[in-house]
């Protein structure tokens, strides 16, 4: 009925089989790879029947729409007034609202033996009361399988979804953004670091596991915060999502856009939208009929358009599971690709080069810093694989991310990674030869003089050619691993257009960058020698610190 994708095929396999040895099971997919052609296809092909659980109106609509079109209506409905239970033949698959099933006298009129399979969307929220008290009343049947699905699996609380069942339960399946963007399945990101400098944070307490919203929204609040962001807002272009901490901030902040930055452009969504309004919104959105919508907490799920190119943190979150469903609105390739990505594990480069020719290259997340916060915000590695990196590779490349991420083009993360790693090599080596390294303090460079004084100042003997031959420079230079293809590519950008032809290492193309960035001119950083480089750019360091 469904034609899956390769790994959706995967998961599925994967699930089955972890259902012969655990009560329960998670597939962990990212956002906008399919996770509810996941778990119908499952639910169609389960032998007795299924029930699905979801906290959203519009999460079972959709799915319900979904299997309408593959003509099966075997499906019943439980939220408010709708029953599932009160007929004589009951529908294989039902769909219920866990606000209302949760309840103790309506689910007590559901019999646990009466279903084989229960399925839980956007899992991560199933460590909540009204999940669990569903999940204990289904356990009751000891035949009773699980399966739970979710794009955030982890909360920085470490209050994690294997607590459920008594800890009878696995990991079946993980597909995680960075590999589907590898494969080409949704759209490389970008982060973006906006700095606020009227916006302290230093007095904003924690409450659960994000930052005090009440704080958050009086202090942007403010006139200073709210005519900063707005008026940076405003020369975005294109179908922007901004996630609020509050109601109240996402009405002024779209209200000020609406009537002095931005006229008409913007829109609001929160709790109380209905959804027909999340609906017409999606489509002003994609059909460019405005810019801006401001919502608090009610598009960070299910909410679907491929054409949105930009998701804006109006503050930043410490929450992982609000930080990694809110970003992952962006995720999609847009519409025009709808029915163009298809193939097979090898087709990856198709799919990537045909999502760099759409009209959505990238997907872009902006996010406006406060200053003085004392909180562990979410970064960009947490979601992007960083919880697989080694904590010193982790940690350089968050100080490099907020670097880069406050630059005009934004940060690259799987390059920022691979400078990390160049980075953490180059400082174990450095520490392997600290005795016997010592900085030249003699430096002459025409371009630059990294020691503060005039151009072309020689301050000893024995100074090192700046124009040695290129082959002498290279050999000047220690073995290593070849840098990767996104250093590579950042060299070419910045005036160095033969980089992949000039031997260079890891390290050296590291260092290579910091120079430039630092100030010197990419030839010039290209002649120095080992120790004149590290000379340099220490000099350089301690110049900008004093500064």
């Amino acid at each position: 009925m469904f034609d899956l994708r390769y790994y959706q095929h995967a998961a599925l396999q994967a699930a089955r089989a972890e259902h012969d040895r655990h009560q329960a099971t998670i597939i962990v997919a990212a956002t906008g790879t399919g996770k509810t052609e996941i778990y119908l296809a499952m639910a169609v092909a389960e032998p007795g029947r299924v029930l699905i659980l979801a906290h959203r109106d519009y999460l079972l609509n959709s799915p319900i729409k979904r299997l309408a079109a593959h003509g099966f209506d075997d499906v019943a409905v439980e939220k408010a007034e709708s029953r599932s239970e009160v007929y004589f033949d009951k529908a294989k698959i039902v769909f219920a609202s866990v606000q209302s099933l949760s309840r103790p006298k309506r689910l007590a009129t559901f019999d646990p033996r009466s279903f084989s399979l229960v399925i839980i969307d956007e899992a991560h929220r199933a460590v909540a009361a009204t999940y669990r008290r569903v999940i204990e009343h289904f356990r009751k049947n000891p035949r009773v399988r699980f399966l739970l699905l979710t794009a955030t699996p982890n909360r920085k609380d470490n209050i994690g979804l294997r607590n459920l069942c008594d800890g009878d339960i696995s990991v079946a399946y993980t597909y995680s953004p960075k590999q589907a963007a590898e494969e080409g399945w949704i759209v490389p990101l970008r982060f973006y670091r906006r700095e606020v400098e009227d916006l302290d944070f230093s007095h904003v307490n924690l409450k659960g596991t994000d930052l005090d919203p009440e704080q958050v929204e009086a202090l942007l609040m403010n006139e200073k915060p709210l005519h900063r962001v707005c008026a940076s807002l405003a020369e975005d272009r294109g179908p922007t999502v901004i996630f609020c901490p509050g109601v109240k901030v996402a009405h002024a902040y779209s209200l000020m856009m609406n009537t002095r930055y931005r006229p008409d452009r913007a829109v609001v969504l929160w709790q109380e939208s209905t959804d027909e309004e999340r609906e017409r919104a999606g489509k002003q959105l994609a059909n460019g009929d405005i810019d801006y919508l401001f919502n608090c907490d009610i598009v960070t799920e299910g909410y679907d358009v491929p054409e949105l190119i930009r998701v804006v943190w109006a503050a930043p979150t410490a929450s992982l599971v609000k930080f990694t469903q809110g970003t992952g609105r962006v995720f999609r390739p847009h519409g025009s690709l709808r029915s163009a990505l298809d193939g097979d594990q090898d087709n990856a480069e198709q799919r990537r080069l045909l999502i760099a020719q759409s009209p959505k290259p990238i997907g872009h997340v902006v996010t406006y810093y406060p200053q003085n916060c004392r909180h562990q915000l979410c970064e960009p590695n947490d979601i992007l694989g960083g919880a697989d990196l080694p904590q010193e590779i982790r940690q350089a490349a968050k100080q490099i991310q907020e670097a880069t991420a406050a630059q005009v083009n934004g940060s690259d993360p799987a390059e920022d990674v691979d400078s990390a790693h160049a980075f953490v090599g180059l400082k174990a080596l450095i520490d392997q030869r600290r005795k016997h390294l010592k900085a030249i303090a003699d430096v002459n460079d025409v371009e630059y003089d990294a020691f503060g004084g005039s151009r072309n100042r020689h301050t000893g003997t024995n100074v090192s050619d700046v124009k040695k031959a290129a082959k002498a420079v290279s050999e000047d230079w220690p073995p290593g691993k070849d840098p990767s293809p996104a250093m590579l590519a950042w060299l070419r950008h910045h005036g160095i257009p033969n980089a992949s032809k000039l031997g260079l290492t890891a390290w050296r193309a590291f260092l290579l960058r910091k120079l430039i960035e630092m100030g010197i001119k990419p030839e010039t950083a290209l002649s120095y020698g080992k120790n004149q480089a590290l000379a340099v750019e220490k000099k350089l360091k301690e110049k900008n610190d004093a500064g």
